[in-house]
This record gives C-alpha cells, sequence and structure tokens, in this order.
C-alpha cells in the first residue's frame, strides 16, 4: 500500500501538483524507507523525481535529509543514504550541493564505530575529491589521524577531474537534463491530449494536502492493515 501511495506522489510531481512543503512532509514521513527492500526504489524515484521537476532544489533536499539522519545508529541507513548522496553528487552541479553539510556528514560517518559506515564515509569522500581535489583535505582535518591515513590511500587511487574538464561535465549534465525535460513534457502533452476532459481529475495547481495528509500517511506507516488500506483509500480521496 505504501508503495502504491508514492507512486500516486510520484505521478502528482511529474504534474507539478505536489508543493514542496507537502514533499517535504512526506520525506519526513518515510527517509527510513530507504532501508526497506521493497520501498527503496520508490522513494529514491520520489526524490529524483522532485528534483528534476524543480519541485526542490538539491541543496534543500539534503540538508532535509542529512538532519534527520545525522542522529541515526542504524548502519544501513547511513550507508543507503551515503550511495544515494553519491548518486546525487554524480548526476548534478558540484557547485548546487550544501558541501559543509555534506562534509560534516562524511565526518561523522568517518567516526562511527560500524566498518562499513566508514567505508561509505570513504566512499562519499573519493567522489567529492574527484570533483574538488585537494580543497577538499582542508575540510577533512577533523578527522581522526589513523583514518584519515586510510581514507588518504583510498584518494591516491581517484582521478580528479580537471576544472576545464568540469565545466564541460557540467555542461554535458545540463544539456542531458534539458532533453530529459523536453522529452517529458512533449510525453505530458501528448497523454493530455489523449485523456478525456472529463476523466481529469488533476488540477492545474498545486495540491494542498498538508490538513489531513499527515494523519493519513502515519496511518499508513505505522497502523494496523484495516487502518492502512483505509488510510490509502483516503489519500486517493484528497488527491
Amino acid at each position: 500500500i505504501i508503495r502504491e501511495a508514492l507512486n500516486i506522489f510520484i505521478s502528482l510531481l511529474k504534474k507539478r501538483n505536489l508543493s514542496k512543503d507537502n514533499l517535504l512532509l512526506l520525506i519526513n514521513i518515510y527517509y527510513e524507507k530507504i532501508t526497506d527492500i521493497k520501498l527503496k526504489d520508490n522513494f529514491i524515484e520520489l526524490i529524483i523525481t522532485a528534483l528534476e521537476e524543480s519541485v526542490i532544489d538539491l541543496n534543500s533536499i539534503i540538508n532535509n535529509l542529512i538532519s534527520k539522519i545525522s542522529k541515526k545508529k542504524n548502519p544501513k541507513i547511513l550507508n543507503e543514504y551515503s550511495n544515494l548522496f553519491i548518486k546525487l553528487i554524480e548526476e548534478n552541479d558540484i557547485k548546487d550541493l550544501p558541501l559543509n553539510d555534506i562534509v560534516n556528514y562524511c565526518k561523522l560517518m568517518a567516526g562511527n564505530s560500524n566498518p562499513q559506515v566508514r567505508t561509505s564515509a570513504t566512499n562519499l569522500i573519493c567522489v567529492l575529491y574527484k570533483y574538488l581535489g585537494e580543497d577538499l583535505k582542508p575540510l577533512l582535518k577533523d578527522i581522526k589521524e589513523s583514518t584519515m591515513k586510510m581514507i588518504e590511500a583510498e584518494l591516491s587511487k581517484v582521478t580528479i577531474i580537471e576544472k576545464k574538464d568540469l565545466d564541460k561535465n557540467k555542461g554535458i549534465k545540463k544539456i542531458i537534463k534539458k532533453n530529459s525535460k523536453q522529452e517529458k513534457h512533449i510525453k505530458k502533452i501528448n497523454e493530455e491530449l489523449n485523456t478525456n476532459k472529463d476523466d481529469m481529475k488533476i488540477t492545474s495547481g498545486p495540491i494542498d494536502i498538508s490538513k489531513k495528509i499527515n494523519i493519513y500517511l502515519k496511518d499508513l506507516s505505522e497502523g494496523k492493515w484495516s487502518e492502512k488500506k483505509e488510510a490509502f483509500e483516503n489519500i486517493k480521496n484528497i488527491l
């Protein structure tokens, strides 16, 4: 049921019918679902779609997620979000990132007692180093010396992208994103042209679902089966 609900919200994002506030509400309730194998892909798609449709900016989404997960001790959550941040870094302009927040998150993870979490921190640092080069190292000075030596060993294997190549790479990313948006826009127009007006249920502006949605979402996440089913039907009725 939660997966079906996430798919509905993804559809609304693609139609620009979900506000930033409502998106953050969804993320705040379901951010731990990234560890659920059945829901992980849907949750990540929700975030990627929100960025692609410019419902939220990269800085805001990463800040919001880091504020939630920084206090978590579950290694799986920390590892999964490290992988997500790597994906977001690779697919977006490094200049759009909240660099200090990500670096602080890396330092927090580098000091974790779990070796898998420390490995995830190293992987994330290596990706940042690929784009920032030696400028990154002064920001890592708070990491324990023994841990930093292991990180340095991995950094030595990284090929740094030169500024001229970085600018070129940034340009390619923008072109890919622009073409992707154009294709989606054309697809959306075609879908609307092929949809009977009497059957259209989506309004032209963002839907404000904040008044009741948080109650239904909590039931959907934590309630009994009957409560989850009722909450899902209520969400569909709101939308």
